[in-house]
Formats: C-alpha cells, sequence, structure tokens
C-alpha cells in the first residue's frame, strides 16, 4: 500500500473482495473469490467539494456462483412454459 496524503494519492495491491458485499446487494449469485490487483484513487483534498474523486481498478478477478435469491419461481429450478396458438387464413 502506498499512500501520499498530501498529494491525495492513494495505491492499494491485491485488494480481496468480501464475500458479505454481494449478500448484501441481495443479488442472485455468491461471491466465492475477488481480489483486485491494484486499485488507486486520486482525492483532490484541496477541491473536494469542485473535484471528482477518481477510483481506477486494474485486475478484478472473481468467481462467482448462481444462487436462489431473487427468483421469483415457487419451485426451484421450474421453468414457465407459453401456451401459443397460432390463428390465420389460408
Amino acid at each position: 500500500m502506498k499512500v501520499g496524503l498530501l498529494s491525495g494519492k492513494v495505491e492499494i495491491k491485491n485488494l480481496k473482495l468480501k464475500k458479505q458485499i454481494i449478500e448484501e446487494l441481495n443479488l442472485p449469485f455468491a461471491l466465492k473469490f475477488g481480489i483486485v490487483a491494484r486499485l488507486n484513487l486520486q482525492v483532490p483534498w484541496k477541491s473536494l467539494s469542485s473535484s471528482a474523486v477518481v477510483a481506477e481498478l486494474e485486475g478484478l478477478y472473481i468467481v462467482i456462483t448462481p444462487t436462489s435469491k431473487g427468483r421469483t419461481d415457487e419451485t426451484p429450478g421450474a421453468s414457465s412454459s407459453t401456451t401459443c396458438s397460432r390463428t390465420g387464413t389460408r
């Protein structure tokens, strides 16, 4: 980790992502592994109210698996079926 507080530059390497981040968002998948190879932040301390904070991610690696969260089916694995009919003249 490199920090230059006065310059507003922060560099973090090999930042591991917490599994709880995805769980709290209630998404239909679970995070099994996640890492950011490098995170660079530029914080303009002198003009924080008028300038943007810049965050750069380099090397985002994630492994996710599906979960049953967010499903609207009453039966897990059930697929909806639609009946179609064709009418017309010949």
